[in-house]
């Protein structure tokens, strides 16, 4: 089971980003072979993943087809129990083995998506900061200041790729430090797209999941090959 607190996007000054009061967990499992009655389960329609709050209640459910994975949104500050269904048209599986997870605690009282100790140490009050503010007025909204770790009372921070000459590319990966990411961690992917029209974007061969420790992370385009754009993923975890 892998998590997802928060991820934007970035394309040099350019941010699309996902936020809110849900963590995003994505659920994998193997599919089970045979039913409730011990019947052998053939011509597997679709899987019924179940989750909530109280081991074995489950209050909520998604309906997944073509794929064993699934992602849920889930509240922080609270356990969540996982079970998976198997389904065929006319029949189905058990529940799976229960699945648990913590989800990250974060203070957040005014449920804005930024942490109370973070909003503290910039603004000096939980009023001035929400998740689609921009109290700089620089174009980036503060929770996506939040995530990338950029200063949102400081128009001129933000987090943007930087050209360092022809056919190099690079940004700082700033480390997850001070007030609000306590046991938190940054990473960065660099990703490629040939053509903006598409929105195809790949990602770039050894350049995923970076862990960020305030290191400048450069990027040589080869010779004769990714010429394009370029941008960012930062994920806050």
């Amino acid at each position: 089971m892998t998590n997802t607190v928060y991820k934007f996007i970035v394309l040099v000054l350019f941010a699309m980003v996902a936020f809110g009061q849900a963590v995003t967990v994505t659920v994998e499992w193997d599919p089970a072979s045979t039913t409730v009655d011990g019947e052998a389960l053939e011509y597997v329609h679709c899987y019924k993943v179940f989750y909530g709050d109280t081991s074995g209640v489950y209050t909520d459910y998604v309906v997944v087809t073509n794929a064993t994975s699934a992602e849920v949104e889930l509240e922080y500050n609270k356990t969540h129990y996982f079970s998976v269904k198997t389904c065929t048209h006319d029949a189905e599986s058990d529940y799976s083995e229960e699945l648990v997870w913590m989800a990250p605690v974060m203070a957040d009282k005014d449920a804005d998506g930024l942490s109370d100790d973070w909003e503290m140490a910039y603004f000096g009050t939980l009023d001035a900061a929400s998740g689609t503010s921009d109290y700089d007025h620089n174009g980036i909204c503060d929770v996506t200041e939040f995530i990338a770790g950029t200063d949102p009372t400081d128009p001129l921070d933000s987090p943007a790729l930087v050209s360092l000459g022809r056919g190099i590319v690079a940004f700082e990966a700033r480390s997850a430090v001070g007030d609000g990411y306590e046991n938190r961690a940054r990473s960065y992917s660099l990703q490629y797209c040939e053509d903006l029209a598409s929105g195809a974007w790949i990602p770039v061969f050894g350049m995923d999941q970076i862990d960020a420790e305030g290191q400048v992370v450069e990027y040589a385009v080869p010779e004769g090959g990714l010429h394009g754009f370029y941008r960012t993923q930062i994920q806050l975890n």
